[in-house]
Formats: C-alpha cells, structure tokens, sequence
C-alpha cells in the first residue's frame, strides 16, 4: 500500500452502522502523533446503511426513493447523516460493519468441521475445497457495490466488524444473534485459524479491486480467538436482554484507530492488507 504522508491533514470519511460508535469513542483517545487526521463520521441503522450509494459526482446518500420511519429518521437526525456525504473531499473512505458476513461466517463455522482447518464440534465435515469455496463466496458479500467502481484509483478500506466477546455460557444471550459465537467460545479448538482465512479471502477479493481489508488489532483477541471482554461497552447500562456481545468501547476503538492510521500513514500495512 502506498504511503500517505502529506503535509494537509489526512482526511477520513468514516461509513458505517452501529459499529462506529466504538470509534467515535476510541477518536478521543489517540496518540498525539495522529492529531492531525480530520475524521467525519457518516452512521446509520445498519438497514440504511447498507443502502447507501455512490452518485457520480461522488456524492454519497440513500436513493430518492427511500422511505423513512420515524424512528429512522430520527436517527439520521441525532447522528447528523441526514444529508448526502461529498467524498470528493477526502483522501480516504472507512467501511464499518456494513456486511453480516462476521456472523454468517461464525453460523458456517458452529455447524461445520473443516477438513485440516477447524475440526471441532459436532457439526458435519466438509472438505477443504468446499470451504474454501464457501469462504470465497462470503468474501463476495463484502465488497462494495458496483457504484463504486467510481472510486477505484482512492483510497478505500472495508472493515467487517469485531469478532464477538463471549468466553461464557450466558443463558440470556439470545441463541439466534449470539448462538453461533457461543458455540466458537465454548469450542476446545481455537476457530481463529478459521476467521483468518475467511480475512484473507476478503483481502484478496478486495485487492483485485484495489481496495483493503482492516483487520481487528490482534491486541483486542483472547485466546480462543474471539474479543476479550474487556472491550465491550454497555454504554453505562447493564447487560441488555438477549445480550449485546458485539459493541465494543473506547479502548477498543482506538487500538482500531491507532492501528488504521500508522497503515495509512507509514504504508508498512499493519492491519491494511
């Protein structure tokens, strides 16, 4: 990945559902080596979110036919996305969290042994080659949609999201969104291997397109290869019913900031493959 390094601040547009709220947090805990990034936060209901397109004066927004609730509405308005985004200001372009691949991939994995690769639980083996294709067509669902063949030639980063942060059997998760995540934390058998695989078919796919993949900060996995706990952020509240194990804090956003940013500025692709 080229270099960035300018003398003008690095400016960022940072696109995505609820996910960037951990970044939003984590922004204010920077190392003063990246106080010269400008960042603009462009978030919404992930159900938007993944409407968005790209216009071809670069002029990010959801099409005109789009029909808001109230409580969407609502939403753009607290956030501040209520009008279309000009990315022909910046110099980069984050996706955050806009895929469910993570959870897709986690599902494939709790019911699946892979030959060679995660051979855990009590799910029916399948080959290599057929992992491999399946991992490939997830990859697929990650990138950007066509529009945004206008931007090929910037700079342009996906991230998918965190690996959730469960170690222990909580009966109040809720089996159909954390199910899944449950099963890889209880495993005896590491699916990080696994989950770096699936990364990597993600980053080749992405650059055939010549864009990136940002990967979690290694500092932020637990031994079994899932977020520690420590990351997760309540927002002050206790446990919500049914769980939320995939939301994580200020700490956690900026090991994630920090980490993007040494890449985008020292080009060394730590993280930004």
């Amino acid at each position: 990945m080229p270099s960035l390094n300018k003398t003008a601040p690095l400016r960022v547009a940072v696109i995505g559902n609820s996910h960037v709220g951990a970044l939003r947090l984590g922004q204010k805990r920077l190392p003063e080596r990246h106080a010269d990034v400008e960042i603009t936060y462009h978030s919404m209901p992930g159900g938007l979110a993944r409407q968005l397109v790209l216009g071809s004066n670069l002029q990010l927004g959801l099409p005109e036919d789009v029909v808001l609730n109230d409580v969407q509405a609502a939403a753009l308005k607290r956030l501040g996305s209520q009008a279309p985004l000009d990315l022909s200001t910046f110099d980069h372009v984050l996706f955050v969290g806009l895929s469910n691949t993570a959870m897709v991939i986690a599902q494939f994995l709790a019911s699946h042994r892979i030959e060679g690769l995660y051979e855990a639980g009590p799910g029916s083996l399948v080959s290599r080659e057929v992992a491999e294709a399946v991992l490939e067509a997830l990859a697929f669902q990650v990138v950007p949609q066509a529009d945004w063949v206008k931007w090929q030639g910037r700079s342009l980063t996906q991230y998918i999201g965190p690996r959730a942060a469960m170690t222990v059997d909580d009966p109040n998760a809720d089996e159909r969104r954390f199910g899944a995540w449950r099963t890889l934390a209880q495993s005896e058998v590491s699916p990080g291997p696994a989950l770096d695989a699936f990364e990597d078919k993600v980053a080749a796919t992405l650059a055939e397109r010549g864009f990136f993949l940002m990967r979690q900060p290694r500092e932020t996995l637990g031994s079994n290869s899932l977020t520690k706990p420590e990351y997760l952020n309540f927002f002050g509240r206790e446990m919500p019913p049914g769980g939320d194990y995939v939301h994580m804090n200020a700490a956690y956003g900026a090991s994630f900031l920090t980490q993007y940013f040494d890449g985008l500025k020292d080009g060394n692709q730590k993280g930004l493959t």
